[in-house]
């Protein structure tokens, strides 16, 4: 809206300015007309603007004939940025199909690093017990226990004792369980040789009777799986070539022994270890059989 105020008189109907007759008298005219121009502020005012109309002194008029108090509040507050309903699904939608694009990826990955997290856990030991036979210069047993669900397969060191005259010796155990991730697997193959194959039998080389405290090795009636560390660091046992090495992979295993396994396709589902019989050092050999 806007305002015309004249001091020094007032418009009549034709259009000039009559002087007021003293100060006083145009104060108070000024006051008046001053507060009913406020309270008629909704009423528009038709005429030219820049002059003063006939009740003395004042002359209003509006820019806008919609223009309210109201309007005014409301531009003076900006209204706060929201999301509506319709907005939010769509995010939520977007981003459930993400998910669901990524999971596959995100699960192969995980597969992936418990088999070579289990690798490296092996080769580890393996390497440990190869030194343990070259400082003590005596035989280093790593026995293999392959076990049900949800139990996972573990390995165990010793080492033959500097003694072995004496009734009664027991073998010096250097490590506890080493536990596998429980959906890996020290696997068996149902064709070929390996470590675990059942045609070889470590009876004669590893004497389960003289383990220290035995912490149930044979519970399963299964026979015994032992690699054999001799006294220079090389692979005693086994010494054929073909059962000198170790497959790892995931699954799971019943009661019968028989092996149930996931992700063997695309994403390498088999990690081989194989051992030199010279030097004993291990190595991963592949890392995708079909």
């Amino acid at each position: 809206m806007k305002f015309w105020l004249n001091f020094a008189g007032c418009c009549n109907n034709s259009g000039t300015t009559a002087p007021l007759s003293d100060a006083g008298n145009r104060g108070k005219v000024l006051h008046q007309n001053t507060m009913k121009a406020i309270s008629e502020v909704e009423t528009p005012f038709l005429g030219e603007p820049g002059c003063l109309g006939d009740n003395g002194g004042l002359r209003v008029e509006r820019t806008s004939s919609n223009l309210s108090i109201e309007s005014l509040a409301g531009a003076a507050q900006p209204r706060s940025p929201a999301f509506s309903l319709l907005e939010l699904l769509v995010v939520m939608a977007v981003i459930a199909i993400m998910l669901a694009l990524l999971l596959p990826a995100i699960t192969g990955f995980n597969r992936t690093a418990g088999r070579r997290g289990a690798v490296n856990t092996l080769m580890n030991t393996f390497e440990q017990a190869r030194v343990a036979a070259l400082e003590a210069g005596r035989p280093v047993y790593v026995v293999f226990r392959r076990r049900v669900f949800p139990e996972p397969d573990a390995i165990m060191v010793f080492r033959q004792p500097e003694d072995t005259t004496v009734a009664n010796w027991r073998y010096e155990q250097l490590t506890k369980w080493v536990k596998l991730p429980k959906t890996v697997l020290l696997h068996k193959p149902g064709a070929g040789e390996s470590i675990l194959s059942d045609s070889l039998i470590a009876t004669d080389e590893f004497d389960v009777s003289r383990v220290p405290n035995p912490p149930l090795l044979a519970s399963d009636d299964r026979p015994l799986k032992v690699l054999t560390f001799n006294e220079s660091g090389g692979v005693s046992f086994p010494s054929d070539k073909a059962y000198r090495k170790l497959i790892i992979t995931e699954g799971v295993r019943d009661s019968s022994g028989t092996e149930a396994l996931v992700g063997t396709k695309g994403i390498g589902g088999f990690e081989i270890i194989s051992l030199s019989r010279s030097t004993g050092r291990s190595q991963l050999d592949v890392t995708t059989i079909q």
